[in-house]
């Protein structure tokens, strides 16, 4: 357990977005520019710059409470002291869900699947908007395995 919270202090400063918040109404999603939730712009490799980012319900408090609770150590990776940061890259869809999920930079095939099977289980995120309109987004989102 403490190597997990270890771990999500590290995922913090990685994604240098500590962000506390209660939840928030439709109106108050609607007037907020949500960058700060899932990183900067330059992250993504869209070209499409949104007037609002896409957000995880609850912010970035809310995914990595999601993560805590979910993220388990693979005992074969824990074994063989493997440690290390996984990176996913998916794509926001235009109604929240999650798609195309793919490892960008791999560390152990358990610990790939690990992230993997956490980032599944996240909950429908309200879709990033330009011009009005939904649009897909990709992201990038660090999954730190510290021992």
């Amino acid at each position: 357990m403490k190597n997990i919270l270890l771990a999500l202090g590290l995922l913090i400063m990685i994604t240098n977005s500590v962000f506390s918040q209660s939840k928030l109404t439709t109106r108050q999603i609607r007037n907020r520019n949500y960058q700060e939730v899932i990183g900067h712009k330059s992250q993504s490799t869209d070209t499409i710059i949104p007037d609002q980012y896409p957000m995880y319900p609850d912010g970035m408090k809310g995914m990595l409470k999601h993560i805590s609770k979910h993220l388990i150590y693979p005992p074969n990776a824990y074994k063989k002291g493997i440690q290390g940061i996984v990176i996913l890259k998916f794509l926001i869809e235009k109604d929240g869900r999650i798609k195309e999920i793919e490892v960008v930079k791999s560390v152990n095939p358990d610990l790939d699947a690990e992230a993997i099977r956490v980032l599944k289980k996240l909950k429908t995120w309200v879709p990033g908007y330009k011009d009005g309109k939904p649009i897909s987004f990709e992201y990038k989102f660090p999954f730190n395995f510290k021992l």
